[in-house]
């Protein structure tokens, strides 16, 4: 059951966690929780050094499971530039993602963070995205070996592959998406799957932007403010019911 003590979400806000080394050179932000589980957190592509609304969702998040959650800093602390946002064709922000973003780069520093969280307690995992983030997190849960037990994505981005990624899952999805985001094609691909359709959550938030939880979040708005917080306790109730 979910402890379900999330707290409002506010943009005067201070994170309860830290950034740790997780292993290497690897650091992330961690919120410890109390129970032996843990969700790691994808960040979208401008990080959370200066943008770090994501911190208050995994805070939140943590409070309401009594889960751990760490986020990986993927990107070592140069992440993809707001100024660059919307990117232009020049820009080539998909190989800058396939660079330093694809899942073969990034599955050592899931790795990591894992073994990290273990050494804190964690036996059971969960794991989810925002954005791109996304993309990370559904197929770490499609791999046939993998530790995840459930995966999540916020405002996701898949870059056009909704059906692949969906075809991919062997593990339950949580997808809250925002106004034009990915849901309905991943929605009913998993409906086609009966061992997993009952565990998953889909969820669509029309009156927010694609980014309204992470590092676009207008948290000075309360109707993006109120979706974070729905999108939190949806998420918590999920991960508890399939990791816990």
């Amino acid at each position: 059951m979910c402890e379900c003590k999330a707290l409002p979400i506010r943009f005067d806000y201070t994170p309860k966690g830290k950034v740790e080394a997780l292993g290497g050179d690897l650091e992330g932000y961690v919120v410890a929780g109390t129970k032996p589980a843990a969700i790691i957190m994808l960040y979208d592509i401008f990080g959370y050094t200066e943008y770090p609304q994501i911190k208050q969702v995994c805070d939140h998040l943590s409070a309401a499971t009594g889960f751990t959650v760490a986020i990986p800093d993927v990107f070592r602390g140069k992440p993809w530039s707001m100024a660059k946002s919307p990117a232009k064709p020049e820009d080539n922000l998909i190989g800058w993602i396939q660079s330093v973003g694809s899942y073969a780069k990034v599955s050592s520093d899931l790795k990591l963070t894992v073994d990290f969280l273990r050494a804190r307690g964690a036996e059971r995992f969960g794991i989810a995205g925002t954005c791109w983030g996304a993309s990370i997190a559904l197929t770490a849960c499609s791999q046939p070996d993998g530790v995840f037990e459930a995966c999540a994505g916020l405002h996701p981005s898949l870059f056009g592959k909704d059906k692949e990624f969906a075809e991919a899952l062997l593990r339950p999805v949580a997808l809250v998406s925002a106004r034009g985001d990915p849901l309905e094609t991943v929605q009913e691909v998993v409906n086609g799957k009966p061992d997993l359709a009952p565990k998953c959550i889909w969820k669509r938030m029309d009156d927010v932007e694609h980014g309204f939880c992470a590092a676009r979040g207008d948290y000075k708005n309360e109707v993006v403010t109120q979706r974070v917080a729905e999108a939190v306790q949806l998420l918590a109730g999920f991960f508890t019911s399939n990791v816990a």
